[in-house]
């Protein structure tokens, strides 16, 4: 949510710096002096905001997904404990199920979906590819690895289609 008051800032500063009369051309040296000045143009200035907002927008958002996904997970845990001590401060019997570690997920192997996906993802990078480039120089064809992916993986669900009724093995125990 950050991110649009930020983007809008930099397209402001953008336009402003667009907008902005050019510098009359600097008059000719006299002579050449032994104390060289480094000047900086008003237009290069704006160029840092930009820039760092670019960076912190690039660097911090995966920081901050990290740390949001961090602190949910210490939420929860949190609230898990703050149960737990009420269950044994009002004497009540705790349930073995708040104690034991949630069971992993079991994910169903499923090869049409990843075949959908991938073959879609394939069929869109040849579109975007093809049009951007206006279907020359072949760039088009970086699709074409993700798309034979997801075809292999409608073949192999197609062809194992028979396997419906199979009982999917436990998951391992520590």
């Amino acid at each position: 949510m950050k991110t649009l008051p930020l983007c809008i800032c930099s397209m402001v500063l953008v336009a402003t710096a667009f907008a902005q009369s050019p510098p009359p051309p600097p008059p000719p040296p006299a002579a050449p002096s032994a104390s060289a000045s480094a000047s900086v143009s008003p237009g290069s200035l704006v160029v840092i905001p930009i820039v760092a907002i670019t960076m912190l927008t690039i660097f911090g958002a995966p920081v901050v997904i990290v740390a949001v996904i961090m602190y949910f997970g210490f939420s929860k845990s949190r609230m898990q404990h703050r149960t737990l001590r009420m269950l044994a401060e009002k004497g009540q019997p705790i349930p073995p199920t708040l104690l034991a570690p949630p069971a992993p997920a079991v994910r169903q192997r499923s090869d049409m979906r990843r075949g959908v996906v991938l073959t879609m993802v394939g069929f869109g990078l040849m579109i975007f590819f093809g049009a951007v480039n206006d279907w020359e120089g072949g760039v088009w064809s970086i699709g074409l690895i993700p798309f034979l992916i997801g075809v292999g993986y409608l073949m192999v669900w197609k062809l194992e289609g028979g396997k419906k009724n199979e009982i999917p093995p436990p998951p391992p125990t520590p």
